[in-house]
């Protein structure tokens, strides 16, 4: 799935396979759950915008990686999350939204 954000804030749902959002301008929300499979977040503004992670997943199960200049998460079941273009040291706990 692919999804546009908007000059608001917008909240983006994960479906089951790959999914590529872009997040606009406002508040963004990227809810997730375990099987996100090979997600990835364009526009991410640490500190604004938030990655929602459904039940079951907490804090100590996202280790933030560096990748080629993008921030990675590993998520439960081999699953994962890259926000492009964001160094891993700028995000942080303050990013996440547990359920």
């Amino acid at each position: 799935m692919t999804g546009f954000g908007a000059a608001r804030d917008d909240t983006f749902h994960d479906s089951q396979g790959n999914d590529q959002n872009w997040g606009g301008a406002g508040a963004d929300r990227f809810a997730l759950d375990g099987t996100t499979g090979y997600d990835r977040i364009h526009g991410f503004e640490p500190g604004i915008d938030l990655v929602v992670l459904g039940e079951g997943l907490s804090a100590t199960a996202v280790p933030v990686l560096d990748v080629a200049g993008d921030a990675v998460e590993r998520i439960a079941g081999g699953n994962q999350l890259e926000l492009i273009g964001i160094d891993s040291d700028l995000v942080g706990i303050d990013d996440f939204l547990f359920l």
